[in-house]
């Protein structure tokens, strides 16, 4: 094998896992109020504070590396706009991620009836 190939494998891998950890999720709820939301994740509900990129709406399905964080990048799968958020906590349940949103998250309630 030569020192090219040798180089060139490591490289492949590399790139390989970096696509592999992108992950994939959609917005159920959103409260503008306090820019806190709920993406349905792959093994339950995932609770996110929006800091910049435009403001997401439900339905939207965003992906990067949405199980990390806090700090997360991700992009709306449709249209490739960028957003930065906050990624607070998991659960099975979305109830519970909207329960633990702020306070001041005026559309708790609503949510919750």
């Amino acid at each position: 094998m030569s020192l090219r190939h040798f180089l060139f494998v490591p490289m492949l891998a590399s790139l390989w896992q970096v696509q592999a950890r992108a992950e994939e999720a959609a917005v159920e709820w959103y409260d503008p109020t306090c820019r806190f939301f709920v993406m349905k994740l792959a093994d339950g509900y995932g609770l996110y504070e929006w800091k910049s990129g435009p403001e997401p709406k439900a339905g939207d399905v965003l992906e990067g590396n949405i199980l990390e964080g806090p700090p997360v990048s991700a992009s709306n799968k449709v249209t490739g706009e960028q957003f930065a958020l906050v990624h607070w906590g998991d659960s099975g349940k979305r109830d519970v991620l909207i329960r633990n949103a702020p306070g001041w998250c005026r559309g708790k309630k609503k949510a919750l009836q």
